[in-house]
């Protein structure tokens, strides 16, 4: 068959089939590369868009919260109580915290709820730091007079760094 064609022809089709393949590798698939960029870039724009709107609701709702925050910070600031107020309740509870060398990370008065006896009960939530024998003696100052609290549910974990001091969380009610 390469008998019917001549030299010359057959390095025609050689150089015809290396151009052929030099425009394909240089000049087409760099396009098609392009294009195939543009239209992941188009398609994720289309999703940008797309949700935008659940977007501008979050930010909503962050404005209205930003504003509220602004407002709780422009309200006169209620201090910390002093010594001559010794009657209040955190007060008293921060005092027993003192004298028993714990830290107090949080105290949290709970509204009146109806308790399992039938009748309304006020409630506390503690988290405190310290050694067992400190939070033993603090939650015992808390169930005896004047205070009366029942410790109605106690967590506790041991801090981290330190094996000996415990962290914990109490739900007392009165």
């Amino acid at each position: 068959m390469l008998a019917q064609f001549s030299s010359r022809h057959v390095w025609l089709w050689l150089l015809g089939a290396t151009g052929l393949a030099a425009w394909l590798t240089f000049g087409v698939l760099p396009r098609h590369r392009e294009i195939a960029k543009l239209r992941a870039e188009i398609r994720s724009l289309d999703r940008l868009e797309r949700g935008q709107t659940t977007h501008l609701q979050k930010l909503a709702e962050i404005e209205q919260s930003l504003a509220r925050a602004k407002e709780l910070l422009s309200s006169p600031r209620v201090g910390a109580p002093t010594s001559s107020e010794k009657d209040g309740l955190f007060t008293t509870v921060a005092e027993i915290a003192q004298k028993t060398g714990i830290i107090l990370t949080r105290f949290s008065p709970r509204e009146a709820q109806e308790a399992s006896r039938g009748k309304a009960a006020e409630g506390v939530y503690i988290s405190c730091l310290g050694s067992f024998q400190q939070i033993a003696r603090f939650l015992l100052s808390l169930e005896s007079p004047p205070f009366s609290f029942h410790v109605v549910e106690l967590t506790w974990r041991k801090k981290q760094g330190n094996g000996e001091i415990l962290e914990i969380e109490a739900f007392c009610e009165n």
